[in-house]
């Protein structure tokens, strides 16, 4: 009896990377992925350490060109640009001031790396609401208010033992001292004083003597930045003596420090070149005369300008008080402020766009006088090739570059050669603005 014969078939279009070694047999494949490429981004920061007043710096980044990254801030102080990207790249970031008189630590990731960034505190400042009081023989309940920097330790304590303080002998930051004053037996007037963050207040008790009664007309004035000298009348009855104090030093006593009955007190105000309005106090026996004297106010010709890409400049007019100063600072490396940094009274501000030889537009500012002056630039535009139908002469010639028509002019900049080195099929790279006409005027030419 004969075997059947096994058949083979064949698929005569589709051959299989694994071949069976005889029909009837079979073989099996397996797929294997490929192994996943490692993406491996590192950062370099520029800077890591800022000043109070802040500040901005880049994170520089180097990745290969497949690998996607990301960067993160933990802290609300420190903003990010182009936090996203893949291959080598940059990342800018902005540290904001510090008000706080304390340092402060943030960090910025990139994958499993964690870069510390650290701010300066800002430097301590402490106001006091009075610098002087002047009371009847009764016992009081004064309040002092502290005006200081988040962050700012200050204590308080008295020098005289009829002063005790109830509330307030230490802190941070904004608080108030409150402080208790015994009555006065004696017929004589006593003084003591306050130290409050290191302050003198001084504390003058009448003594406990007939009463008199004081008025001050008027018992208020106001003032404008410039220094003043003016006077206030003192109303008292013919026996009553009087000493007048004052609780500022820029507010001061020219005459009647001292009367008896009815009297003049004449009282000089010193410039405030400052952009804060103050108030000060002179006191006659308790009798309260009030000086609000304004800051210098500053306006600006206009509060922002907007630019092509190409190198130009600018000018801001200043308007201020005869005896006001102020400063001019460029907040972006592009801005140069050229004349006009710091003045008293009205002036000018000159400052330089320089070119924009990148693709995206950009904003940058100038602080004046404490203001905000703000500068927008267009982008440029960049075309590289071979230079195509050369004509005319320097410094105007006229070329294209694929299919752009571009055109020199005597602001161009030529990088590796001159314009007499732009010839017919010479390779260059152009940066410049195109025109409504669609000619591009190059601003940079690189050979």
């Amino acid at each position: 009896m004969q075997t059947p014969r096994r058949r083979c078939r064949f698929l005569p279009l589709l051959v299989w990377a694994v071949v069976s070694s005889g029909c009837g047999s079979t073989s099996t494949s397996t797929d294997v992925a490929p192994t996943p490429v490692r993406c491996n981004a590192s950062g370099a920061p520029d800077r890591s350490s800022f000043p109070p007043a802040g500040g901005t710096a880049n994170l520089v980044v180097t990745a290969p060109r497949e690998c996607s990254w990301a960067v993160t801030s933990d802290a609300p102080w420190i903003g990010l640009s182009g936090a996203q990207g893949s291959g080598d790249g940059q990342v800018r970031y902005s540290v904001s001031r510090n008000s706080a008189a304390t340092l402060r630590r943030g960090r910025l990731t990139l994958g499993a790396q964690t870069y510390e960034i650290t701010q300066q505190a800002a430097a301590c400042q402490i106001n006091l609401s009075r610098r002087s009081f002047e009371v009847d023989a009764g016992a009081h309940t004064l309040d002092v208010n502290v005006d200081a920097t988040a962050g700012c330790s200050w204590n308080a304590r008295s020098t005289a033992d009829w002063m005790v303080i109830a509330e307030g002998s230490q802190g941070s930051g904004d608080g108030r001292v409150r402080f208790r004053v015994s009555a006065q037996a004696s017929a004589a007037p006593r003084s003591g004083a306050l130290e409050v963050a290191g302050i003198r207040i001084e504390v003058r008790q009448l003594g406990n003597a007939p009463k008199c009664s004081y008025a001050v007309d008027p018992a208020s004035a106001a003032s404008g930045p410039e220094g003043v000298e003016d006077r206030f009348s003192v109303r008292a009855d013919d026996t009553c003596s009087w000493t007048t104090v004052t609780d500022q030093p820029w507010l001061t006593i020219v005459s009647g420090a001292r009367g008896s009955g009815p009297g003049e007190v004449r009282y000089r105000v010193a410039v405030n070149a400052g952009t804060a309005v103050r108030t000060g106090h002179i006191s006659v026996e308790g009798a309260l005369f009030t000086l609000q004297q304004d800051a210098c106010h500053f306006a600006l010709s206009r509060t922002s300008k907007s630019f092509d890409a190409r190198s130009s400049v600018g000018t801001v007019q200043v308007r201020t008080s005869d005896i006001c100063q102020w400063t001019a600072v460029s907040n972006a490396s592009w801005i140069d402020v050229t004349s006009g940094r710091s003045g008293t009274g009205d002036g000018r501000v000159d400052y330089i766009v320089q070119a924009n030889l990148t693709s995206a537009p950009r904003t940058g500012s100038i602080t004046i006088a404490g203001q905000r002056f703000t500068v927008a630039q267009t982008a440029g535009f960049t075309i590289d090739g071979r230079a195509r139908n050369v004509e005319g002469s320097c410094p105007n010639k006229r070329f294209t570059v694929r299919g752009q028509d571009v055109r020199t002019t005597s602001a161009t900049l030529f990088q590796g050669g001159s314009c007499q080195d732009l010839r017919e099929d010479t390779s260059v790279r152009v940066s410049g603005i195109i025109g409504a006409d669609a000619v591009m005027t190059a601003v940079e030419i690189e050979l």
